[in-house]
This record gives structure tokens, sequence and C-alpha cells, in this order.
């Protein structure tokens, strides 16, 4: 602990490993060269691996390293090389740590072998460090050093160079190293390529193939073979002969004397004897090199020897010795020339794998003929034919695999010629070891051999030979195993019991047969049984076996070995439980849930493995259904289960769990009932009001809990919804209620309550109507007039009383008038509504309606103003002068339309005039507000006046100040009345501008005879006068005020002012006078009092129309809007349409009316599936006008169905579909979804969703589909016309079957489970597991494990779970057509992990109490800790006194708080001893590696490097640190140290026993420290 005083081990290699891959190793085989014979030294070698096709040269002094793949991590060294970091990213750093120092070589290496850099680097003494950059991809590092080789796999990111530097040592040396030259060729190589091997040294070239298994020495025997023209050939080994690997080309013999001369190319040989001749194929010299030359029988046979020095004509058994050698039916593959410029096509089956290179030399025939070159080629033996003019040879074609053997060709054939060296029967024998020997029985064993050289040779025959007598041969029993190097199995049969065998490998070549060492066994008898299993959980049971020897060897080992096939051997899982015959006791482990297990004794010694009797057990959780609740109360009810089946042992506990979650298990509320299979029942207690409950029955045995299916239950009031009010009188009314769920239980009674107070019960009015679910009415009576009143509808059941929801209403009849009319003129009036009472009901709409026939009603005109049962005033439009009209207030709410009293009256006499396009009104103005309410200002003294006029503020007044006058000739203005923003003029009219006049003028005759036509006749108001009034303007004097108050000019002459300004003081005006018969237009300036006529232009009216409802396939309604009639009386309106756009009156029309105001129209006639545009118009004299279209449709709606997707099952399946609606028709969409049924075509008729309104997407759920079923699906959406579908698809639901498997945990932070697929549902299964969540349901969108495919049952591994947390488990199954889901399990994971027989728990302790409740002192200063060291007082800290520290790494405790009476560990629970975390170190495989399977992984809390870590027990140590006896802290992160309660033997006073692990190292240490320092507690439970 103490880096100054203490002896820690120091931390020396730096590596995190950053990626866990599937292992890729390279493995290699170093071939060294050396050469003998005529020549020691060689230039070259050339090495072609036959089998792909790859070649390397090795030069001089070089040796070759054959690299190879293959996958066993162990072969990793990652304690020697440490990469960091690993993947690369743009370079890292590797580390090598070399014992002696020494020249290593160093290799990359690519996946298939390829070196990508070799180096040799000089290394010092400890850790040596290199710089790596890589492209991009994965990688192996080895580097040789003193023959032993270390392999690291390492992976790149990158995209830069294979580069490795030395970059220094652990001595810092800095010198420069020599670079030591590239002595190493590599070779792609795989177990089993054939390899070619070629030496070349000058004129010599040696040739042999083989194949290699291990690194060795090659020796290359360099033999002279010289003709006598003084050509060289290559030579190849084949088996135990040694062949010229060309063909003979010499015109001369031995003896340099010629063979014949070119003058006998074609000279016809038939009639010589015995003719001795050589030739190039048709003379042609380019041919020697390659095909040699063509030699007669006789030439070959001469005594002057044509064969090279040392050599000869090989007989007709040298050739069958190497056809056979090769196997005679493939012997001309592998000695043709794979090249086509040698051979024609096809040639395809030539491999030339001996190195022989045979080349189709062709023939000549006697007559001097040269034929089949490249078809054929034939070589000559020195042995006779079957004549004697005959001879024998041996022939290759291209499209022959053999060689074949012609013993009558004439001697006289030119053919080719290949030599055999004189001695090749000293070739050396290969090497071969015996394998063990293993399985005997009474009869039969199992050895085998490993041959590591071939000695150059091919090997004939392998296997192993046995006898009774010691050195047995292949004259004895032998067996036969092939003819290829490495290692090799075989069984030994037809042994005799008791007896004694000596065994030996063997391996055969064409020089001899070599042996393996001797190895020896015997057959004698050992009884083994097995015991029966007992105490079995869901980990471990206990077994055993006893052991009978009737003589033979010593048992060296015995013990159980267990599996879920049958027969199980030591090959599978097994205990070692010493030596011996006699009893023995094991306990298997590792075992999972819902298994059965077969299990053997066993007993080993130098025979072999004998088994006992196979014994079986299962660790099947029990089987069990459970009872529907019933009885149900506030806080009880009664449920239990039926254990149809124990399982695997006893049950030891049953009952029922139960909560307000899914899935309950024992971790929730739960009682119990007994033992044993069979029915049971128990009471669920503790209930809270409201809640649905989920309950399971469960059941026990050693194995684990099993639990039934899930029932569930509620203790809640009912489920309700109040009926809304209906009937409403002064004294009574009706509603009633829908109880959609009775809570649990039966509803007793039901009814509605009322009040005159918000929240009515039962204790207040009420109705009774009877028990049950469903919707009742019933009546309120008794009521008092006006009076509010609340309502609500109840249900009781034994649970309680529940209530619906809260309506209310006025206990009054609707009662209201129709207003006074008021402001009658000659078109228009006003009325409205007045509301007296606004009744029970909502008031949905209101408004006047009159018609010039008595009691009108919406069917004529009225008038829209709104809803609610506040009073309104309305303005009554578009009336005829000098009419009597009859008017009533109407009221519409849910019950219907209602109407008020009815009142009449008389409109005006026309008060304007239309002339031209402009209607004038018939008299002069005389308001005195303006348009927007303002009072005009009235001034009636001069000094009013005149202050008007210089404050430019508008101002009325009467000529000469009496009303009188105003009753006649209207008021008087000043301009600045006229033009104000707030309008002089009433709504809908405009004061005229100048040309307004002008355009009036022009319109009665012009200005000569205007006056006269404009003027009032008489001289009842003109004193003097022309005038006609043949317009019927009546135009009357009313003469003016000036600007300093005067009046003026009255009966004299008529003023009127117009809205056009002159210049900035002035505007214009018109006038007339009494005098003349013309009309005049001047200006004046602007305080000058005048009259005002108002003017509008006549338009066609404004209408707009009103949206198309309750559309259907031959009629729609629609309607519209007149707000003005355009200055004109509307003389017709309604709608029109057409299949057009634009439709006018001329098209299909109705005809509704001749008023301003809305209106509603009926279209009829129409046809289904059609597109219609619709316009409202109205006419008036100055024409038709239309509203705004809009277009609509008698269709169906247009829709797709959407794919089935997540298809998932659990009992039935479930899918999602849906539709795509793109055209509701015209009408909107009232109901959509998708139907389906098992037949095609499905409707509305079948099973369906509903999914909303509306036009778009919809995404719907269809479920309770059987499994196997095929369904046929379409969307479908339905308007007012009808109902459409979509595309139909099918869906047959071949789901797999899975039931899951109950949840078991031996670690706080992991479980087991699984499933079993006893149905694909007929397709693959592609993937299954199990899925987990924190909520229930989980899917395979959560956390999930992948355990393989296909049917049958499997485990699975659930980690990386959070302490303290419910976690919901199902297993799951997915084949093409979805995912099934098993049933769910829930798992409560605790702090606490199983390791071997002990339970630990996984954090370091935190407690601040003892057991009992006392505190523990908190020692946070240095002085109190120093002090309760000195003192012996229990104590804990933080480390740096840091709460953040002791969140993750617990609090440090001294030892007097480890060793306090008071308990410092939890009930049920202790501090660990010494000897207890031993026995998990042994446990674990002792102490030198436990801590790699202790320590949490990563350097999240561990310092890097923290190499060894694997945390595979889930025990989760922590690097929490120390606390010195003096106050100081050191280590967090580099060590952890953990009390045991045990003194120190050596120092019990002072010292105590602590465990250690530090982050570089996967050591579980010991130690003894002071009792005053402080460290981490780990506990143990009792």
């Amino acid at each position: 602990m103490y880096m100054k005083t203490r002896n820690i081990l120091t931390i020396t290699f730096v590596f995190v490993l950053l990626l866990s891959l599937n292992s890729i190793f390279s493995a290699h085989y170093n071939i060294s060269f050396s050469a003998s014979g005529s020549n020691t030294v060689y230039d070259s070698i050339e090495v072609q691996n036959i089998s792909k096709g790859i070649t390397a040269v090795v030069p001089f002094g070089n040796d070759l390293q054959l690299n190879t793949l293959t996958t066993s991590l162990m072969d990793y060294d990652t304690k020697s090389i440490l990469i960091y970091p690993n993947p690369v990213i743009t370079e890292s750093d590797l580390s090598f740590y070399s014992s002696s120092g020494s020249l290593a070589h160093m290799l990359l290496l690519g996946i298939d072998g390829t070196v990508l850099y070799s180096q040799k680097h000089q290394l010092e003494i400890g850790l040596n460090t290199f710089k790596i950059t890589l492209p991009k991809g994965v990688f192996i590092i080895q580097i040789i050093e003193k023959g032993i080789t270390h392999n690291a796999k390492i992976i790149s990111k990158s995209s830069g160079m294979a580069l490795i530097k030395l970059t220094g040592s652990n001595q810092n040396i800095t010198k420069t190293r020599q670079k030591v030259k590239n002595d190493l060729v590599t070779l792609s190589y795989s177990i089993g390529d054939k390899l070619l091997f070629k030496a070349y040294s000058g004129n010599y070239t040696s040739i042999f193939t083989d194949t290699i298994s291990v690194s060795r020495a090659v020796n290359f025997k360099l033999i002279e073979c010289k003709d006598g023209d003084g050509n060289y050939y290559p030579v190849v080994t084949i088996g135990s002969q040694i062949w010229m690997a060309q063909n003979l080309k010499t015109s001369k013999y031995r003896n340099e004397e010629p063979v014949g001369t070119s003058s006998t190319l074609n000279k016809d040989l038939l009639n010589e004897v015995e003719p001795k001749y050589e030739w190039l194929y048709n003379g042609n010299e380019e041919y020697e090199h390659d095909y040699g030359r063509l030699y007669t029988w006789h030439t070959i046979t001469d005594a002057r020897n044509i064969a090279p020095d040392g050599w000869h004509i090989p007989s007709d058994a040298e050739w069958t010795q190497l056809s056979n050698f090769l196997g005679s039916e493939v012997a001309g593959d592998k000695l043709r020339s794979k090249s086509l410029v040698y051979w024609n096509e096809p040639n395809n089956t030539a491999t030339n794998e001996t190195g022989f290179s045979a080349k189709a030399g062709g023939t000549r025939l006697p007559n001097g003929i040269f034929s089949s070159m490249n078809d054929y080629g034939y070589w000559w033996t020195n042995s006779e034919g079957a004549f004697e003019s005959s001879a024998t040879s041996w022939l290759m074609t291209h499209d022959w695999s053999n060689v074949a053997r012609n013993n009558n060709i004439n001697k006289k054939y030119g053919l080719s010629v290949r030599c055999v060296l004189n001695d090749t029967a000293a070739a050396s024998l290969p090497i071969i070891s015996t394998a063990a020997i293993t399985g005997i029985t009474t009869s039969s064993a199992i050895s085998g051999g490993n041959i590591t050289e071939t000695g150059g040779a091919a090997i004939i025959a392998r296997g192993v030979c046995w006898s009774s007598s010691p050195n047995p041969t292949i004259a004895d029993s032998k067996t036969n195993e092939g003819t290829t190097a490495g290692v090799f199995e075989s069984t030994i049969t037809g042994l005799t019991y008791g007896s004694t065998y000596y065994v030996k490998a063997y391996v055969t070549v064409a020089a001899g047969t070599a042996y393996g060492n001797e190895l020896t066994f015997n057959t004698n008898s050992i009884e083994v049984s097995t015991n029966n299993i007992g105490s079995i959980n869901s980990y471990s049971a206990s077994a055993g076996g006893s052991i009978t020897q009737y003589g033979g060897s010593e048992i060296t080992s015995r013990g159980v070995c267990w599996s879920t096939s049958q027969n199980p051997t030591i090959n599978d899982d097994k205990t070692i439980d010493g030596t011996g015959a006699g009893d023995f006791a094991s306990t298997i482990t590792g075992i999972s849930v819902n298994n059965t297990y077969y299990v053997r004794a066993y007993a080993i010694n130098e025979s072999g493995t004998t088994y006992g009797n196979q014994v079986t057990f299962n660790t099947n959780l029990p089987a069990l259904t459970t009872t529907e609740a019933t009885e149900i109360s506030v806080s009880g009810a009664i449920s239990g289960g039926n254990i149809s089946n124990a399982g695997g042992t006893e049950i030891i506990s049953r009952g029922v769990c139960w909560s307000t979650n899914e899935n309950p298990t024992i971790e929730n509320n739960h009682s119990s009932s007994g033992t044993g299979a069979g029915e049971y029942t128990v009471s669920i207690t503790g209930l809270s009001i409201g809640n649905t409950y989920y309950v399971r029955a469960y059941a026990t045995n050693s194995i684990g809990v099993a639990y039934g299916n899930q029932v569930t239950f509620s203790n809640d009031i009912p489920t309700l919804t109040t009926t809304s009010i209906s009937d409403i009188t002064e004294t009574s009314a009706s509603s009633g209620g829908e109880i959609t769920n009775s809570g649990g239980t039966a509803v007793i009674s039901r009814g509605i309550c009322w009040s005159t107070s918000p929240s009515p019960t039962i204790g207040d009015n009420k109705t009774t109507n009877g028990s049950g679910t469903g919707t009742f009415s019933t009546s309120m009576t008794g009521l008092t007039k006006s009076e509010t009143y609340y309502v609500r509808s109840y249900a009781t059941n034994s649970i309680g009383t529940a209530y619906g929801n809260q309506l209310s209403f006025k206990a009054e009849i609707l009662e209201f008038t129709t207003t006074e009319l008021t402001s009658i003129s000659d078109k228009e009036a006003y009325s409205g509504v007045t509301i007296i009472t606004g009744g029970g009901y909502n008031i949905l709409s209101k408004g006047v309606c009159w018609s010039s026939s008595q009691n009108p009603t919406l069917e004529d005109s009225y008038t829209l103003d709104g809803a609610g049962s506040v009073s309104v005033s309305t303005k009554i439009s578009g009336l005829i002068p000098s009419s009597t009209y009859y008017v009533r207030a109407y009221v519409t709410n849910t019950q219907g339309t209602f109407y008020g009293n009815q009142l009449s009256f008389v409109t005006l006499p026309p008060q304007s005039l239309i002339i031209g396009n402009y209607e004038w009104m018939k008299f002069n103005l005389n308001v005195s507000v303006f348009r927007n309410g303002d009072t005009i200002p009235e001034a009636k003294t001069a000094e009013e006046w005149i202050a008007a006029g210089n404050n430019q503020s508008p101002a009325w007044c009467y000529y000469n100040d009496d009303p009188l006058n105003g009753a006649v000739y209207g008021k008087l203005y000043n301009w600045y009345a006229v033009n104000d923003s707030r309008g002089l003029a009433p709504d809908g009219w405009n004061i005229p501008t100048n040309n307004d006049w002008s355009t009036l003028v022009t319109a009665v005759g012009g200005s000569t005879y205007a006056g006269r036509n404009l003027k009032e006749a008489g001289t009842a108001h003109w004193s003097a006068n022309y005038g006609t009034n043949s317009s019927g303007f009546t135009a009357l004097p009313g003469g003016w005020r000036i600007t300093d108050g005067t009046f003026v000019t009255l009966t004299t002459q008529g003023n009127w002012w117009s809205s056009s300004v002159y210049g900035s003081d002035w505007a214009y005006y018109f006038y007339l006078t009494s005098t003349t018969v013309k009309s005049y237009q001047a200006y004046k300036v602007r305080n000058f009092g005048m009259s005002v006529r108002c003017l509008r232009l006549m338009t066609t009216p404004t209408i707009s129309t009103l949206p198309v409802t309750d559309i259907y396939a031959t009629y729609a309604s629609s309607g519209g809007s007149i707000s003005s009639d355009g200055g004109s009386d509307v003389i017709a309106r309604g709608v029109c349409w057409s299949t057009y756009p634009n439709p006018t009156i001329d098209d299909s029309k109705t005809t509704n009316g001749d008023n301003v105001g809305a209106f509603t129209s009926s279209m009829t006639g129409l046809t289904e599936e059609t597109t219609y545009y619709v316009r409202a118009y109205a006419t008036n004299s100055m024409g038709t006008a239309y509203g705004n279209e809009i277009m609509f449709a008698t269709a169906r709606p247009v829709l797709t169905t959407t794919a089935v997707t997540n298809i998932v099952s659990t009992t039935t399946a479930t899918a999602q579909s849906g539709g795509n609606i793109t055209d509701n028709g015209g009408p909107v969409i009232i109901a959509r979804g998708v139907c389906w049924s098992t037949s095609p075509n499905p409707t509305i008729s079948d099973n369906k969703s509903s999914d909303g309104t509306g036009n778009g997407s919809f995404i719907s759920t269809l479920s309770d589909m059987s499994i196997g079923s095929t369904y046929y699906i379409r969307a479908y959406a339905t308007n007012n016309i009808g109902t459409s579908y979509g595309n139909e698809i099918s869906l047959t639901i071949n789901l797999p079957v899975i039931m899951s498997v109950a949840v078991t945990s031996t670690a706080a932070i992991r479980a087991n489970s699984g499933g079993n697929i006893s149905d694909d549902g007929g397709y693959s299964v592609t993937a299954r597991g199990v899925c987990w969540s924190t909520s229930p349901r989980p899917t395979t969108e959560n956390n999930i494990t992948n355990d393989g495919t296909g049917v049958g049952s499997f485990s699975s591994l659930i980690t990386g779970l959070s302490l303290n947390t419910t976690y919901y488990i199902r297993a799951y199954a997915t084949n093409s057509t979805g995912t099934a889901y098993g049933e769910e399990y829930s798992h409560f994971t605790g702090e606490s992990v199983i390791i071997g027989t002990q339970e630990w728990k996984i954090i370091n302790l935190a407690v601040d109490t003892f057991r009992n409740g006392d505190a523990i002192y908190h020692a946070s200063t240095v002085q109190q800790w120093v002090d309760a060291a000195n003192s012996g007082t229990p104590a804990w800290c933080y480390y740096d006194g840091s709460a953040e520290n002791g969140a993750v790494y617990g609090k440090l405790y001294n030892w007097y708080a480890v060793n306090d009476p008071r308990g410092l560990a939890p009930e049920g629970w202790h501090v660990s001893t010494s000897l207890e975390w031993d026995i998990m170190a042994q446990y674990l495989g002792g102490p030198s590696t436990a801590a790699t399977k202790l320590k949490e992984t990563g350097t999240a809390h561990w310092q890097s490097p923290n190499v060894y870590a694997t945390n595979t027990t889930f025990f989760t140590a922590l690097g929490g640190g120390g606390r010195y006896e003096d106050g100081g802290y050191n280590f967090i992160t580099q060590v952890g140290f953990w009390w045991t309660t045990d003194e120190s033997p050596t120092s019990p006073t002072t010292r105590a026993i602590l465990k250690t692990m530090i982050s570089n190292d996967d050591v579980l240490g010991t130690s003894n420290y002071p009792k005053g320092d402080g460290m981490s507690v780990r506990c143990v439970k009792d």
C-alpha cells in the first residue's frame, strides 16, 4: 500500500484492451536451407505453393517463413506485447518486454498471412517501445526472440503506411542501433498445402515436393547430371527415386561418340537392323531445349551408354514404381507440365506437383514421319517388349490423368528419354512419435501418431501397430490411416480382456518404415458405479461414484462427467475428485434451469478411462396455473393455484404473489400455503381501493421459483358517464348514465343524483334504476323554477359508489320576445331578440325572421346573430318602401327552433331616388352624430361658429338656430364635418365629389337646365321658382352660414358641399338659385355652413357561398349569404352548380327567395362518383353576382392498404397495418381503419379496427389472430356516400411457438433465462434469445441476447443489469414472418453475487452505523483519524474526505470498526475472513489469477493499464485506495485493499490481514497492515 515504505508490485506495462474480436492468429514455420553433394553452396531456392499458385525466391543465406492463419486465442501473448491505443487512430505505442536483451525479428502480417513489414531489432533488457503506423485493417504483430514467437492482434482505423519504429527502452538507450539486413522471405501457407522446392547452384538444380507441419532445416543434395554434350539437367526427387526433370537432349554417348547424323531426318528405317539414331522433332533446333531429342530403342540400350555418368535409362519396373507412388490413376496429372505451350487442350487436370515437368515431345515413326508433338509424350524404358521387335515405353497425353504402359512399340520408333539416378536408396526415413493411449476398454483403445519429418520422401502408409510382445512391427496387427504427414488417430480393436499390449506408431516410405516410441497398456477391469443425484438447485447438484478395481495400474483421476446429451465423457463438463478406488463425492456446477442432465462417474488409469452407469436429473421448475380471484373486497381477495408438476425436486413453498404492476414475483406482496403439488387457496390481503391487481401463483423447489399464468382483478368502484340533460321544464328534467366498467365486482345499485350545489351524492336527491352495467335513463322531479341544478349519475358495487361526470342545467323553459322595431326607413328597420330566460339548453343560434306574410319562419328571410342567451339587436334590410312586414324573433337550441311574438311595421315611402347609376337621398342630411356614434358639435352662436372655423373643427347648426328650419331644410355643416374621418354620411352612403355633382347635372339635362329639373316645384320653399322637379331630386333653398356666423339666402339659394378640395383652404360646392334654371359649381372657404346630400353607387349584390354539407350520392346542401343588395332590390337568389368550373344560372340552380340575408339551398339530382362546382348567386337590377366557388364530389374515398409489420405473438398474434386515404371522395371521412378475415375480401362486417376520421395516413392494430392461420386484410374508409376498401394483403401467421424459461440469478447484475421453441412456424428461426426492460412487455427493440437460430431449448445470460431494479424478461424467436414472444417473467436485482458456494456483496461497504444502530465515529480530519488509530476507536472516512468517492468506492474503515462486536456488516452478513477470501480464490483457479476474474473491467475506476481484468464473476472489485494511520491517503484507482477479520499471526496486537488487488496485475494478494489504517470492506452472507 505504501509506495514510500512498503513493497508493492510495480506497474510495468501500459496497455488498454479496447477491442475484443474473434482471435486471428498467424502461425509460422521457419525453413532453413543448406546444400550437400556435388556442391555445398546454392545460389537461390525457388519455393512454389502449388495449392495456392504463388511462388517465393529465397536467396542464399536467407530463410523461408511459411505463414498460416489459425483462430486460437491462446496463442496471443498480451502480457509481452502491449499496444495502446488499439484500435490505431493515427499511431500507437507498442511495448515489448525482453528478459535477456537480444536480436529479435519483428513482422507485421495481414490477416491472409501477407508480410507487410519484416525487420530485425537489437532489443535491450526490459521494456522496449515502438511507434506503429498502419493502413486500415486487421493485422498480426509477431516478435521472434530466441526462437520464441510472441503474437498480438491489432486493428487500425488509420490510413497510414505500415511502419514500426523503435523509440526506446526502459534503460533510455539512445545510441544508434545497427540495422540488420532483411534475411527472411515469407510465403503464405495453409496446413496441407503442397510446396515445390527448387535449389539452383550453378549448373545444378535439385527439385522435390513436400508438405510442412513444423519448422525444420532442409538440405538439398546437389547431384550432377551432365550428358555427353556437356548439358546439365535439373533433378527431382520423387519418393525414393531421383529423376531428370527434363528430357534427354544429348547427341553423344557418354564417351562423346556421336549418335547418328541429321541426314537420317526422314530416312525410312523399316528395313534397317538395330538402327541407332537421334533426331530433333522435324529437325527444328528450337525444340531441343524444351522437348529434348528423340531416340531409337537401340540407341538408348547401346553399351556406350547415352545416359549421363551416374545415371541410367529407367527400367519398366522403375516407371511402374513412379506411377504407383504417385497413384496410378492420377500419376500423369502430377507429372505433366501445366503449360498449354507443351500440351494441347484440354490439359486442365495437370498439376505438375512433383516438378517432373513432362512435355509432349511426340514421336518419330520408323518411316521417317514425325507425329503427335504436344498431344503425346512417349518415354523409353530399357526393358524388352512383348515381341523381339518391340520394347516397353510409358505414354502421357493431355486428356489422360494416368501414365499408360505400352509393351509393344517398335524399337525403331524415336521416343523421348528420362534418366534415373543409379543410387536412390540412401534417402532418410521419416520421424514419428506415438500418441498416448486413451479410451481403453476391455477390447479396444485409441492411439495414433505425429509425423514431424518426412525425410524428403512421400509417405506410402501410416498407422499404429501393436502386439502382446514388445517392439511390434507392421508385421503384427496394424491400422492404416492415410499418406500425409502430421497428427493422426487410430482405433486399436480386437483386444483381449485383462491383457498387456505394446503399441508403436509407424510410417512407411519407399526407403522403408520408421517407428515411434513404444507405449504399453492393459485391458484390466475396473467397475464404476454412479451415485444418484441430490441437493439439486439452479446452479449445482451433488453427485459421486464408487470404484471397484480388479488389478491393473493405479487410478490417477476420478470424478463425474455430465452433459445435456446422453453418455457424457470427460470431454464434457467434469469434476476431478482425487485418485484411487473407493467411494467419492462430487459437486456438479454450472448447470442451468429447465434442462435434463446425464451423469456418469469415471475413473482413469494407465489403461484408459472407464465410465459408470448413467443417471439423470433435471433442473425443471414447477408447472402450475393460477386460480381466478374471488371474494374481492376493499382490502382483500381469495386466489390460489394448481401445481400439476413439481419439476426436478419437491415443492418446498407455494402461494400467490400480487402487485399493481404486471407479472408479480415473490419480491412483491405474497402469501404462502404449505408445500407439495396439487390445488391450494390463499388469501390476498392489504389491498388499497381503486387499483388493478395482477396475481400469479408461485411454487418453489430447490431449482428456483416458477409462476403460473397471470390473472387480474380490480377492487375499484365502477366507471361511468352521465347522460346529457333533456326534457327540461320548470319542475322536471331527464338524464341517465352509462356504466362501462363494474370496477371488478357487480354493480348492485345505479341511478342519478342531483342538488343545487356542485358534486351531488346519493345523500342528496336521487333515483334508483336497477343494477348491472350498461345504459339507463330516468327523470328528476320536484324541481324549483329557474334554479340551477347539478347532476351526476352514480353506480354502487361492493367496493363503494362511483359518480359520473357532472352536468348542470336551469329548471326553466325558454322565454323570449321579439324586440320592438326602431329606425324604420324605406328599406331598413331594426329589431332583435330579447331573452328573458334561456331555458335549460344551450342556445345554438338566434335572430329575427321576416316576411310580407304573417308568422314568418326560417323558411323566409332571417338573420344569424350568434349563440348564447344574450339579447341581440339586428338590422332588417332589403325591404320595399311603403310595405307592411311581419317580424318574429327565433331561438334554436338542441331541442329545436322556437319563435317569439310577432310584430309588424310599414316601411316609409321612398327616401332616395335613382339617377343614372347612383342612388341619391331625396332630403338634405339632418344628422347630429358621425357614423361611428360620436357627437358632431353644434355651433349656436356666431362666436362658436367662428371658433370652429378657426380651429378647423367640425360643426353644425340650424339656419338661424331654428329647429323648424332643420325639419324642412336639414342641418348646415362646415366642410370640416363633411370631411371628418369618422364619417358624416350614413353607413353605405358617401358625400358626393365635385365630379359626382357634374355627373348628376349631366344626367338631368346639363347645367343650362339642371336647376329647373332638380328644384322643388312651386314657391312653398323657394321665393321665386322656375323649378319643375322633373328628376324627383326635390332640391330646397336651405341658404348658408358665412364665416362670421351670419345666415343668408334662405328660400333664394340652395348650397351643397362636395368632398372635393380646392387649394388648401377651399372646397367645391354645388348651388341653385330661385331666379334661374341653371346649376352652378364653385368653391368657398371651408368654414361656410351648407346643406349636404348623400349618394351611393349602384352595384350587383355582395354574396358569399356557404360550405357544402350533407353530401350524399344524389343530393347535397349549400346556400349563400347576401350582405348587400348593391343599391337595388334582390329579385332572385340561390345556388347554381355544374360538373365544370364557374357555374352560372344557366346551369342547374335553385331559387331561394328575393331578399338579402342568409339562405340555404338543396341541390338534387346529383350523380354518384361525380365532381361538382357550386356558387351562390343573387340578382338585382344591376345584374347577377356570384359567390366564391366550392368544389365537392359525390364519391367514395380512395385509399391504399399499408403493408403489415410488427407481427408479434404470445398466445395469439398482433400486427400493424393501416391505410393512406388520398381522396375523401367529397364528403368528410366519418370512419376508417382496417378489416380482416380468414376469407378473402374482408369487409367492416368482419373483424375491424376504428382509427379516427379524416384524410391521410393512419396506423391500425390487428389483434386476436390465430397462429398458423392465413388472414386477408384491407384498409377501409367511410363517408356519406359509402365505404371504400384498399388493396387486399394476405398474411399467414407462421410465427414460432416459444416458451420462456423462468429467470434465475447467481449475480446481482446478471440473470439466467432462455426459451424453448417447439415450432418454427414453417420458416427457419433466424434469431432467438431473451429481451428485457424495466417496463412490462419488453420487445426486441429493448435489450436482447442473441442465442443462435433454429428450434429447441436455449439458455441466455442477461448482463448489465442495475442494482435494486425490477426487470421484465421474456424469450423471443424471429422468423421471416415476425417475432413471437414467450410468457413474461420479472426479476429483481439485489446487491450480491454467488461465487462457488459463497454469496458476496458486489459493492464495498458504505454504512455509518453498526448493526445495533450505534453511530460509527466519522474521523474526517487528520487528527481525528490519528487519534482513533492511537486509541483503538472504530472509525470511518471517505477517501480524500470526498463523498463523491464514497458514492463510488464505499467508505474506508479502520480494523477496529471491522472487529467491533456491535457488528459492521448488515443483518445476515459478516465481514469476510481471510479463509473465505482464499476459498473464493481457489474456486477461481488460485490467487495468482483470481484478481483477473474479480476486478471491474476498463479504466473508469482502475488506473490504466487494467489489462487483466475480466470481472467474469461480477464481483466488481474497485481500486478504492487506502488511508494511512497517520491520516494520509494513497493509491485510489491503483490498488484495492479489503480488511479481513483476522489479526496478523506475527503482530496480532497492532496489525491485521487484508487482501489486495493491483491495476496492472492479476494476483489476489495477502498482506498485513496496521489496524489504524483505513481500508475497504466486503461482506459475505452468513
